[in-house]
């Protein structure tokens, strides 16, 4: 009792000491995101999309090579939002992303009316309800009816750049021709209703190439259509090893693979997701998808438990018992109370059972 009225005492000015103390300054490691990218077959690195700028030469380019998936062949775009998940399981989230999103091109894409196409569709699927910080795929399923790319490349679209919406081209007479490309994104009423959090679905592209040198007011263009199929993708938990029933989960028992969430109803363990937080309920093979269906909460704490309280600041650590309002698993943040005190904290579920708070 003694020993406990002293550390109540002693919790006044060790909250003004956390106070004054100055935090500590991370190391600078920050990735600004290209606009656009043009990628080849291969394992799509984060070098390929971004730039990245560290103090530590070597870490920078270590995150350059960070693989993030096997290239489809298909345009993408990739919210910075998805990196922002793939750097904190490989970095620890101590990293600064600049930047929305990419727009991914292959590079077989020819410049000029046909990359100019494309990227227009990937403006019109940014566009649509559903995005989310999984990397959107975008599949044609017929094939595009367009000018010669020969005649109409021009200036239209170098690569990484943002192409104009009119195209140079020459006409019969030997005088210049104008081609405006314009583009409309429907939806036919077949994407999937399994998961309103992700977009996937088929949609019908319509697009027109007109001719300003129609001096009659018409346009000399065609509506042309093309299916598309859209597709959201994201990384999807897998057993690396054999996982036993009544195990909690732990971070090496994972692999990740890219997955379409939406063809999974949006129910999954992804990267942004504590595995310790989970205990299995029954064993799960090696290579087998982590079913969020099999596994049950793994709570350290309960609501009305006796926590260990540790306020934590740069050089200096003081543990106090408390009581928690909440119940939470390894990660989680939950509400405690110091046992003689009547202000509340929202602190961290340790591993160990701690509730860490590092915000006053």
């Amino acid at each position: 009792m003694r020993a406990r009225r002293l550390v109540m005492r002693l919790m006044p000015p060790l909250v003004l000491v956390f106070l004054l103390l100055p935090t500590l300054q991370a190391e600078a490691l920050s990735v600004y995101l290209h606009r656009t990218a043009r990628v080849g077959r291969g394992v799509v690195s984060l070098g390929d999309l971004a730039a990245v700028v560290a103090d530590d030469p070597r870490q920078a380019e270590s995150l350059r090579r960070l693989p993030l998936w096997q290239a489809s062949g298909h345009p993408a775009l990739v919210p910075a939002g998805l990196i922002k998940q793939h750097l904190a399981a490989a970095a620890g989230g101590q990293v600064v992303v600049v930047g929305a999103q990419t727009a991914v091109l292959p590079e077989e894409i020819a410049a000029g009316v046909e990359l100019e196409f494309y990227t227009r569709l990937l403006e019109a699927v940014r566009s649509l309800p559903g995005i989310g910080t999984g990397r959107i795929e975008v599949q044609l399923l017929g094939r595009l009816s367009l000018p010669n790319m020969a005649t109409l490349g021009g200036p239209a679209a170098q690569a990484g750049g943002n192409p104009p919406r009119r195209t140079d081209a020459p006409g019969e007479d030997g005088s210049a021709a104008v081609v405006d490309l314009k583009l409309e994104l429907s939806d036919p009423g077949t994407r999937r209703g399994t998961a309103d959090r992700y977009l996937g679905g088929l949609y019908q592209v319509s697009y027109r190439f007109e001719d300003p040198r129609d001096r009659g007011g018409t346009t000399a263009g065609t509506e042309l259509g093309v299916g598309v199929r859209i597709r959201q993708f994201l990384p999807v938990a897998f057993a690396a090893r054999e996982i036993r029933g009544g195990a909690v989960l732990e971070r090496q028992d994972l692999e990740f693979r890219d997955e379409d969430v939406a063809a999974l109803g949006g129910v999954f363990l992804g990267l942004e997701d504590r595995p310790e937080a989970y205990r299995a309920t029954g064993p799960v093979r090696r290579g087998e998808r982590i079913d969020p269906a099999r596994l049950e909460r793994h709570y350290l704490v309960r609501a009305g438990d006796t926590v260990a309280m540790v306020f934590v600041r740069p050089g200096l650590r003081v543990t106090v018992p408390g009581r928690a309002f909440s119940s939470g698993a390894a990660g989680e943040r939950i509400e405690v109370r110091p046992r003689e005190a009547s202000r509340r904290f929202f602190g961290r579920v340790s591993p160990a059972g701690e509730v860490i708070i590092e915000e006053l």
